[in-house]
């Protein structure tokens, strides 16, 4: 997950909070039959709840009866027109009450359950979010609470409309009498089955709405349950660049998920999506991400004089996406590859794979033709000099030259920092040599300012401190310490760095590693209950 701006809020208690500024919208729901009033979760409270990406002093929406109503998100905004609602079974109803007694966090102070005839506890009931419109691969996140004065019951959770939750989860709910060792604290069951356990909420990730915007699910088995829900966190997440933001296009079809091929791409995923080229010329050929979805839109055009073929079987450690090839019939005019309907302010990669049956022949050209960040022409080299013999192409390597030079066995070349044009197009003009072009896989790579801290750990005894940061890949990063959220007045810019177990430490600035990570050891000092760090790029030297 890539967060802008992300912040940790650090706590003597060790929470640890991960925080977006920008990318992440929250929307934070407290049920119950006071909840108006003395069980209301309000901004002076600061209660951020079990959802890592909710703001400090967030708004919480008071749900206290069954009527729809439109959420605000942890801002206060409704822009977004989220709705939220309780229906319950047919011939039911649902109570709303609260708990006097309980020890605990707010948000279980007050609850919403089946009220159906019979006393209760007889039927579920569903609770659904609508109005959600999410953008191309963006996904949902669902934190639900339960937990009360009474003894332990465990809550069925179903999904019946939207997908990501498969089968039932039950939520065993904390007992959360005084003496309960946990009374004080969140506990999330991560086990689906109904085994008893001191746990009270639950987070359900990768969460998507059905084609009417809604996430609906059933709370309470066929007989009913005698437990409570308390509230819920509905978190709106970008998409993952490593899950979502790479395209995988095979010359020829001699790939699938079940081949489990990443490339040479590390973005990219296990078993993932391979578009086939079968043909010689294409024309807006609908794209599929890694995750095998067409949403974003993405096209390829692959026109002019080509010949398609292949020379197999290859043999020797060779991988299937150098079966089949295309290349240009008089090995002397270019033909094109366009990428469109791209986001024009994004950067992209591109890794551009050339190899073939045959050791003779030459590099493979590229030049781009539309948007920028490829000056002139690279050549993707290739055995061109015998290192290998006829039929047998070795297994994965780099080309680091952009030279036309024969330094061996290489067989795939990564162009960098490719942003499209206006029309989201990126055009290259490719071969117009004795060279084959065997595939590619196109990148989105994270925004500049893309940065998330994770892995904090921090031992308050003596202020040691040590966090991961997951940003742009050889990009140098500094830590920025404060008392408060807007960073206005820091109290350490830079903090000081003490060492650096992954990536380059060059004073208190540290350069991530080609993947993008980097892992860092400093001090906090052993004094403050409280403080809030961010990650920052650092411009490069010219």
């Amino acid at each position: 997950m890539k967060l802008r701006d992300a912040l940790v809020t650090l706590a003597v208690c060790l929470t640890v909070v991960v925080q977006d500024s920008a990318a992440q919208t929250v929307w934070n729901v407290n049920v119950g039959n006071t909840v108006n009033t003395t069980h209301q979760i309000t901004t002076t409270d600061n209660y951020v709840g079990a959802a890592t990406e909710n703001t400090a002093n967030s708004v919480w929406n008071g749900i206290a009866d069954s009527a729809t109503a439109t959420l605000a998100d942890s801002t206060g905004s409704t822009g977004a027109g989220v709705t939220f609602t309780i229906t319950p079974a047919v011939g039911s109803g649902i109570t709303f009450n609260n708990n006097t007694g309980t020890v605990g966090d707010e948000i279980f102070l007050s609850w919403i359950k089946d009220g159906g005839p019979n006393g209760g506890n007889n039927d579920p009931y569903e609770v659904t979010f609508g109005g959600l419109a999410p953008a191309p691969g963006e996904t949902y996140s669902l934190v639900v609470y339960s937990g009360w004065v009474f003894g332990p019951d465990n809550v069925p959770i179903s999904q019946t409309a939207g997908s990501g939750l498969t089968g039932t989860f039950n939520l065993n709910s904390l007992d959360m009498e005084v003496g309960n060792p946990l009374a004080t604290g969140l506990a999330p069951d991560t086990d689906a089955a109904n085994i008893a356990g001191d746990f009270n909420h639950v987070r359900f990730d990768g969460l998507t709405p059905d084609g009417s915007g809604n996430l609906t699910f059933s709370f309470g088995g066929p007989s009913g349950v005698d437990a409570p829900i308390n509230g819920f966190q509905l978190v709106q997440l970008p998409p993952d660049p490593a899950s979502g933001q790479v395209w995988n296009v095979n010359i020829g079809d001699s790939i699938d998920e079940s081949d489990d091929f990443v490339g040479a791409a590390p973005e990219n995923i296990g078993n993932s999506s391979w578009n086939s080229v079968t043909q010689a010329n294409y024309t807006d050929l609908p794209l599929a991400d890694s995750t095998g979805s067409t949403a974003w839109g993405v096209t390829m055009d692959l026109i002019g004089a080509i010949t398609y073929g292949n020379f197999a079987p290859l043999t020797g450690t060779g991988d299937e996406i150098f079966d089949v090839w295309v290349k240009s019939p008089d090995n002397a005019t270019p033909y094109s590859l366009v990428l469109g309907n791209l986001d024009p302010v994004a950067t992209y990669d591109l890794v551009v794979y050339s190899e073939w049956f045959w050791k003779n022949g030459q590099a493979l050209p590229v030049a781009q033709t539309a948007g920028t960040g490829l000056g002139g022409t690279i050549y993707v080299n290739r055995d061109v000099s015998g290192v290998l013999t006829n039929g047998n192409v070795g297994p994965l390597l780099e080309d680091t030259d952009p030279a036309d030079v024969d330094i061996g066995a290489t067989n795939w070349f990564r162009i960098k920092g490719l942003t499209p044009d206006a029309n989201g197009d990126l055009a290259f003009s490719m071969g117009g040599a004795n060279s084959p072009f065997s595939g590619f896989q196109l990148i989105r790579m994270p925004a500049p300012s893309s940065v998330v801290l994770v892995d904090f750990t921090y031992n308050p005894a003596t202020g040691t401190a040590e966090v991961s940061i997951e940003g742009i890949p050889n990009t140098p990063y500094k830590l920025v310490e404060a008392d408060d959220l807007d960073f206005s007045n820091p109290d350490q810019n830079p903090i000081p760095l003490s060492g650096a177990s992954v990536g380059t430490q060059v004073g208190n600035t540290v350069t991530t590693d080609g993947s993008g990570s980097a892992t860092v050891q400093f001090n906090l000092g052993t004094t403050k209950d409280a403080t809030f760090l961010r990650a920052e790029s650092v411009p490069s030297a010219p």
